[in-house]
């Protein structure tokens, strides 16, 4: 909880009562918490509702105003901060509340004129000895080490007094190499007291081993698992020991001893009988020893046998059956003789057989038991050829023919050319080309380099070159997506409209009596923002165009630019550009004769039936007349409502004076 407390007096050294006190927040004239007043003895405090907050403190009393501000520096040569308060109320209270997950909070300065390895700073901490004399009885020293530059070791170290003695019993310090390892030194005996629980070791929070006392035996745990536990001077290891060294030593080491298990404990005894050892390993067995008797049962394995030490003497006629021949190991060259063309196959006795070749032309064939040579039969339908329904396969499958067939009988060869498909799901044929009489209705569409489309109205008819009516297209629309249509000396007549795109005309558009060029859209103006309707042309920029800027033409390069009512040389404007163009070359196209729709630039504001002029800011129409002395006037067109205006530029320019 933050707390602030001060005293007001005034010059003559008289308390001043009744003095409004206010916490403002720091830098601002906003006030935190309550207002409170000076006391009889000119005391204020506030003792809540200012934690979190940096604090300014505004004094007024009568028109005299005094601030204590938050972010005071003051020096001192010395503090002495003493408080009576209560015990558990700190005299001193230091507080960084700057938001961020690391923030210093108090530095401690040794500075120095002189710099020299060793160097230190102390922290002591005093109180009374019974004698009532203030006394150092603990204290933390910080130690410069190594104060050379970019290669700064410190050291810090704890010490308490012991028996009247100030002792340094704690130390941490850099390893030689300056690396972040941590030493402790302590001038005594280091003792870890857990209080009855155990003493873990982790690295980066994760347990790696403990230290338990299981009464008054040591348990070392490795991880959460018994490693080894301590009985007095013996040691029970829970797991697999392993020694990387090359020796182990005990109490009995003779020579040529080898540790035999008693079914307790392993001792080292000599070896006793035919086998004898030494110190260096060497194993001997005295001669004879060794009979057939001493031989188990399967006791030699294929691992002790000499290569090529077998032979067909060391085994008996009929030995080698099939479990001792390995999978895939009886290879041709191991078989007996046969005679070209001929097949192994099974006879009636399940017994491997040879069948002999059959003759030129000849097949296999089988009665369901035995299989053998027979004539290849004649291809005939009724016999051998199987057709099938296969509508539910989508696939393409090719056409073949009879090959110079005269007859459908008799023993006949097929062809195919490759192209002709049949489709059985889609009931589709596919071939690259068509010539005849097609007789029926036709669906999808028909290609080709000409064609007569006859008996009745075609609903789509697609040509890549010539399409040739012999009567009427239907009134209503023409969507066309080709080049170009030429009709001749003919003449295009429908009742619809020409589908959306652009129309271009290489020759004179002729209009006839009471036909007219309409751009009609609704109550005589676009209803959508930016659009545009009306007589546009087309010309190269002179400079960066905005859209609606009014334009003209200039007289060196005949290119438009802005135009500009304090410059005669940019008038007349001729219209408006209806698009943008960032650069100088650039097409932009001008709206000469016609309405347009400039939310953004109107906001709506425009007077329905006002002028609009050529504007005083570069490009930019306006519907106020330039009143400045020299300023140009050049009409534009007239607002036909808030948002859309009617551009019709007058030829006539004015020249206004003071």
């Amino acid at each position: 909880m933050s707390r602030l407390k001060g005293y007001v007096f005034n010059n003559a050294g008289t308390a001043v009562e009744g003095a409004t006190v206010s916490a403002l927040q720091a830098g601002t004239t906003t006030v935190i918490g309550s207002t409170t007043s000076t006391g009889s003895d000119g005391s204020w405090s506030f003792t809540s509702g200012l934690t979190g907050n940096n604090v300014d403190v505004k004094i007024e009393s009568g028109s005299t105003v005094r601030y204590l501000k938050h972010d005071d520096h003051v020096q001192v040569e010395h503090m002495w901060v003493r408080s009576d308060t209560a015990a558990g109320t700190a005299p001193m209270r230091i507080e960084n509340s700057t938001d961020n997950v690391s923030n210093l909070v108090l530095e401690l300065v040794g500075d120095n004129a002189t710099r020299a390895d060793n160097d230190e700073i102390k922290v002591h901490f005093n109180l009374d000895n019974s004698a009532g004399e203030e006394t150092v009885f603990a204290r933390i020293t910080a130690e410069a080490n190594d104060v050379t530059n970019g290669e700064e070791d410190g050291e810090l170290k704890f010490g308490v007094m012991v028996s009247g003695t100030l002792t340094d019993v704690f130390t941490i310090n850099s390893s030689t190499a300056g690396v972040t390892d941590m030493n402790l030194d302590v001038s005594g005996d280091l003792t870890f007291d857990a209080d009855g629980g155990d003493i873990f070791f982790k690295d980066g929070g994760t347990t790696f081993g403990s230290a338990t006392n299981n009464s008054g035996n040591l348990i070392i745990k490795s991880g959460t698992t018994t490693a080894l536990t301590f009985t007095g001077s013996s040691v029970a290891v829970a797991g697999d020991l392993t020694i990387t060294g090359d020796d182990l030593t005990m109490g009995t080491n003779t020579d040529g001893f080898v540790l035999i298990a008693d079914g307790t404990n392993y001792n080292p005894v000599a070896i006793s009988g035919d086998i004898a050892i030494t110190n260096a390993g060497v194993t001997s067995i005295a001669s004879g020893v060794i009979v057939t008797a001493d031989l188990a049962n399967d006791a030699i394995t294929g691992a002790k046998i000499a290569d090529d030490a077998i032979d067909s003497e060391h085994y008996t006629d009929g030995s080698v059956d099939t479990a001792h021949i390995a999978d895939n190991q009886v290879t041709l060259a191991k078989m007996a003789g046969l005679t070209r063309g001929s097949l192994i196959i099974g006879d009636a006795s399940g017994d491997p057989s040879a069948l002999a070749k059959g003759s030129a032309n000849y097949i296999l064939t089988s009665d369901g038991t035995d299989i053998a040579w027979a004539a290849a039969p004649d291809a005939t339908n009724a016999s051998h050829v199987l057709v099938t329904d296969n509508e539910s396969t989508n696939e393409n499958n090719l056409i073949t023919f009879v090959e110079g067939a005269t007859d459908s009988t008799g023993n006949v060869g097929l062809e195919m050319d490759g192209n002709l498909t049949y489709n059985p799901s889609t009931g589709t044929v596919t071939a690259t080309a068509f010539a005849g009489a097609l007789t029926g209705n036709v669906t999808g569409n028909v290609s080709g380099t000409a064609a007569t489309v006859t008996s009745g109205t075609q609903a789509n008819i697609t040509t890549l070159a010539n399409l040739t009516t012999t009567g009427a297209l239907n009134a209503g629309s023409i969507t066309s997506g080709f080049t170009s249509i030429d009709v001749g000396a003919g003449a295009i007549s429908t009742t619809g409209a020409v589908g959306t795109g652009a129309l271009t005309i290489a020759g004179d558009v002729e209009v006839a009596d009471s036909k007219f060029i309409e751009f009609a859209s609704s109550a005589g103006t676009p209803t959508t923002d930016n659009k545009v309707q009306g007589i546009v042309i087309e010309f190269l920029a002179a400079e960066a165009i905005t859209q609606f800027d009014s334009v003209y033409v200039s007289t060196t390069t005949g290119r438009v630019g802005r135009a500009d009512a304090n410059d005669l040389a940019k008038l007349p404007a001729i219209g408006v550009a209806i698009e943008a163009q960032g650069s100088a070359g650039s097409s932009v196209r001008v709206l000469t004769h016609g309405v347009f729709r400039d939310d953004g630039g109107f906001g709506g504001n425009m007077t329905v039936g006002a002028d609009l002029y050529v504007g005083e800011a570069l490009g930019t129409p306006t519907p106020t007349i330039p009143d400045a002395d020299g300023d140009f006037v050049q009409v534009m067109g007239v607002a036909i409502g808030v948002r859309s205006a009617f551009i019709n530029p007058s030829l006539d320019i004015i020249e206004r004076a003071a």
